[in-house]
């Protein structure tokens, strides 16, 4: 794409720092690729502002941050996380296609495109590799064909590849990351590591070293009230997963090959436990849901917008976060967003309060896992 004719910008809502020349045309364009949920995407953001500012007197600069959401995300973001940019949405996808592969988008965010006055792609790389001597020599149409460098997060993790023990085992990862043509991938073994890195399960890429069944389990969203493990020994593990097809059955598929593999077998019970029962005081309060699909915005480490969520759902999302356990005992079925603090279960509780919702302590009977080990 170097030295080509940059692809159509594609542009469905002008959201922040609207410009009066929207026709793209004869400008110089920083391209900025991100999302809402990249964490990422919005640690770069300060140093974007910085740069946007440090060149607020070029008119001919557009900086433009393109994110393929609805609008009601990234607005909702725009409350807490300022951005200096001129902020778009493309939620026909057209533009993530044309710069990604080619078929479904994006394959790394964040991502960043130098494009000039004709049009043509000049640079592609990172945001933190952007500079303002590098965005001068843009501006002064030098060739910068040869200036990417590895940025600090590419450093970080050669630096990781080199030092791991685990180094086949984790190169794959980052194979399976830029590769986009494997569409399912799965490999587990016991680790040599005391240094755990976990993420979370329910995706369709990750990597988790020196994790052990419990922590496993979480993951893959259980509650700790639900685990009973009759093992004390725990081994530990590494293991890397791919599935572009990721859903709820392939999540059970993955378990079922984490069990076989970990020598463990799964049994369900029950048993009456204390609840946290969700009550709905006052249905003024709640937040009727506008946004087109469920997911969920983190707003921080504990903070979380769930959109398009039902109680069921909220229910379930609250169990995956917390050790307590909450319980909805209604045939509301409505979808609403929902911004939750996670970061306590008195957090929990104000977070509903703010929705007319409050919370019972009760009893019920709930569904318990017994996992066994049943080989050495």
């Amino acid at each position: 794409m170097l030295e080509q004719d940059a692809p159509k910008i594609t542009i469905t809502n002008w959201i922040k720092n609207i410009p009066d020349d929207k026709t793209l045309v004869d400008k110089y364009i920083v391209l900025e690729f991100w999302a809402t949920w990249c964490v990422p995407c919005l640690k770069n953001v300060p140093h974007i502002n910085s740069l946007q500012e440090t060149f607020r007197d070029q008119k001919d600069l557009y900086f433009l941050s393109i994110t393929n959401e609805e609008p009601i995300k990234v607005r909702k973001l725009l409350e807490r996380i300022n951005f200096t940019t001129i902020v778009v949405t493309d939620e026909s996808n057209q533009t993530q296609v044309s710069y990604g592969n080619g078929a479904t988008g994006i394959t790394r965010l964040p991502l960043t495109v130098l494009i000039d006055k004709k049009g043509i792609v000049k640079w592609i790389g990172s945001p933190e590799q952007l500079d303002e001597k590098l965005l001068m020599e843009f501006l002064n149409d030098k060739s910068l064909t040869n200036k990417k460098e590895l940025t600090k997060y590419d450093k970080s993790i050669k630096k990781q590849i080199i030092e791991s023990q685990n180094k086949n085992f984790f190169e794959k990862y980052l194979s399976l990351a830029a590769n986009d043509t494997i569409n399912y991938f799965f490999e587990i073994k016991e680790s040599n590591s005391s240094t755990p890195k976990e993420s979370s399960m329910a995706s369709k890429l990750f990597y988790n070293k020196a994790v052990n069944l419990k922590d496993i389990l979480f993951s893959l969203g259980y509650n700790p009230m639900q685990v009973i493990i009759d093992d004390q020994n725990l081994k530990t593990y590494d293991l890397v997963y791919k599935n572009k097809d990721f859903n709820d059955e392939s999540l059970e598929i993955l378990e079922n090959q984490i069990l076989e593999y970990t020598g463990y077998t799964k049994n369900s019970d029950s048993t009456i436990v204390s609840v946290k029962q969700l009550l709905i005081a006052n249905k003024e309060l709640l937040p009727i849901s506008k946004a087109k699909s469920s997911s969920i915005l983190h707003l921080g480490k504990n903070k979380n917008i769930y959109y398009k969520f039902t109680f069921k759902d909220l229910q379930n999302a609250l169990n995956k976060t917390s050790n307590y356990y909450y319980f909805v005992n209604s045939k509301e079925t409505n979808y609403y967003d929902f911004e939750i603090d996670n970061s306590s279960d008195e957090s929990i509780v104000n977070s509903l309060s703010n929705f007319g919702i409050i919370i019972k302590e009760d009893k019920t009977k709930i569904q318990v896992f017994k996992f066994k080990k049943t080989n050495p």
